[in-house]
């Protein structure tokens, strides 16, 4: 993950994107990162304001109190890639804004590198909220269409995140091995942010909770592991142990009898999953599948 230039990636651009209101914010804070960055000048970047789903996506990310959101755009077979940022991004300090947008870069990093293809592969094509939600459906007859599309949205959120786990994982080891001082910073905003997510668990349903409980612990589970030798994070390595202890007490509360054990065995076998490309790639969506089936809603 170490790079020395990244010229090699300069054939698909990057657009960073946000609503009008925050457009010279961003567009500041980009042109800092290429100062204190020249490594970033060989990328094929732009700042553009957000319009059509781009904007509606980000006013759904204000909603939900995200910062950013990375994903690949491909138009009329044209590789781009776009990082879009919410009002609460601009909120940040000047050095959390910069950790934030080298995180979405070690993602543009990540995809284009094509580490983690297959996986992306099977996280989009795949069957696999057709098995979750098929329990659900066979239990409560004649759910009306928005209760179908509110389980969507949270098996979106949260069930499906698992998968996610090595892309975050990664995005951080890419930050850690060349900007290790913005990684420290990104560890404290993520860990901050984290803490947020759980914050109105009473909305969601007791038999759900879990889900989110556990999709948490598996994103701590990847800062642990990335921070183990970082002696600046002692003090946040302490906070972390304290609240992924909550979050299993939460998650005993709302699972069912015997459950326990088969959630700390996943989190064994997927977190040793998402720390490698190639198990990444090939295993973890079968230890996924399993999960589904051995612990429903």
């Amino acid at each position: 993950m170490k790079i020395k230039s990244l010229s090699d990636l300069n054939d698909s651009p990057l657009l960073l994107m946000c609503a009008k209101d925050n457009l010279l914010h961003l567009t500041k804070d980009w042109a800092q990162l290429l100062t204190n960055f020249p490594i970033f000048c060989d990328l094929w970047s732009d700042v553009i304001e957000a319009k059509g789903p781009p904007l509606n996506f980000i006013q759904r990310m204000d909603i939900g109190g995200e910062l950013a959101f990375a994903h690949p755009a491909i138009a009329s077979g044209f590789d781009r890639y776009i990082v879009l940022f919410s009002s609460k991004y601009c909120l940040k300090s000047s050095i959390t804004r910069q950790g934030i947008i080298m995180h979405e870069l070690g993602h543009y990093y990540v995809y284009r590198k094509r580490f983690l293809e297959q996986l992306r592969v099977s996280r989009e094509s795949s069957a696999f909220f057709s098995q979750f939600v098929t329990p659900i459906v066979n239990f409560r007859e004649g759910w009306s269409t928005s209760q179908k599309q509110g389980i969507k949205n949270f098996f979106d959120s949260y069930i499906l995140d698992i998968l996610k786990v090595p892309g975050e994982i990664f995005a951080n080891l890419w930050l850690k091995e060349n900007f290790k001082e913005v990684f420290v910073e990104v560890f404290r905003c993520q860990l901050e942010e984290y803490r947020r997510v759980l914050c109105g668990k009473e909305k969601i349903q007791k038999t759900l909770v879990k889900f989110a409980a556990f999709s948490l612990v598996l994103r701590l589970k990847g800062l642990s592991v990335l921070a183990q030798d970082v002696t600046e994070l002692l003090e946040e390595k302490k906070v972390l142990e304290v609240f992924e202890l909550s979050l299993w007490k939460t998650l005993r509360d709302s699972a069912r009898q015997n459950e326990i054990e088969l959630f700390l065995s996943f989190e064994k076998s997927m977190i040793e999953a998402s720390c490698s490309f190639e198990t990444a790639n090939s295993t973890l969506p079968e230890i996924f599948n399993d999960f589904l089936i051995k612990i429903p809603p």
